[in-house]
């Protein structure tokens, strides 16, 4: 039997997944947030996700040109911060890791979804996305919500970071065909 992808496309999605889980685990992302007196909980998705996650599900994706490399992509980046620790480091209830496995399963769903033209609202529509189910899975279990004043400004930002991952990526894809 065949894999639908084939061995340079499996190492795309590998490093794409690579690059995603060491910005969020090398970068400070908490601690800048907090400096910009961002509120939480979430805050570094909500202003960074775009960079840290969307943009290397996109860049993936569009290495790739095939169906399914974008939502592989997240689900494999899941699957490795995940092995670095629990989701949001919350590991009561011990399920709790599945709504990161959740929001980053909309992320790629997203990402494959919105192509072409629509690839602006895709990545935006993204990283807001796992930001909603980050902040429900974190309201819900632990009562613990953004500001209510903050919300419409954290989902703004959201989207507005989301976006930034699909520019991001055609901007590389740019640069890798002109060399």
């Amino acid at each position: 039997m065949k894999s639908y992808f084939n061995l340079n496309q499996w190492w795309i999605i590998i490093v794409m997944s690579s690059i995603s889980v060491l910005i969020n685990l090398c970068i400070p992302i908490k601690s800048i947030t907090q400096d910009l007196n961002i509120p939480g909980p979430a805050a570094g998705t909500a202003a960074f996700g775009g960079l840290s996650n969307v943009a290397w599900v996109c860049l993936s994706r569009d290495l790739i040109n095939k169906r399914g490399s974008g939502l592989v992509t997240a689900l494999i980046t899941i699957s490795l911060l995940l092995l670095s620790g629990p989701w949001y480091n919350i590991e009561i209830p011990s399920y709790f890791s599945i709504y990161g496995v959740i929001a980053f399963g909309i992320l790629g769903l997203c990402i494959e979804t919105f192509r072409g033209r629509l690839r602006l609202l895709g990545g935006g529509l993204a990283n807001l996305s796992c930001l909603v189910v980050t902040y429900l899975a974190i309201g819900l279990y632990f009562s613990v919500w953004p500001p209510l004043d903050f919300i419409p400004v954290l989902g703004l930002l959201a989207f507005m970071s989301g976006v930034i991952g699909p520019v991001l990526s055609s901007e590389i894809v740019k640069l890798l065909r002109n060399r």
